[in-house]
């Protein structure tokens, strides 16, 4: 992960709660994200919290399709089906 890379985050960074991955062939990834509490408060001041949107990226990492191309990848998210306040 992240941290056997010397990447280490702090509190802030803190918002992946849960994965939910599909059993099918599409290998579908669910995040709930969530910003940490003591940045709610400053929520506003962003269309989305930085911190909001570096947890979604970390689930991205959870996908079967990314996992299979290796340790060395940067995997990004083509789409956002949803998104749900």
């Amino acid at each position: 992960g992240l941290t056997k890379n010397g990447i280490q985050y702090g509190a802030a960074f803190s918002g992946l709660g849960a994965l939910h991955i599909s059993d099918d062939a599409t290998g579908s990834v669910l995040a709930e994200v969530a910003l940490p509490g003591p940045l709610r408060s400053r929520q506003g001041a962003y269309g989305i919290h930085p911190a909001l949107l570096d947890a979604c990226f970390h689930s991205v990492g959870a996908s079967p399709h990314v996992q299979a191309l290796g340790e060395n990848v940067l995997g990004l998210p083509l789409a956002v089906q949803r998104l749900r306040a």
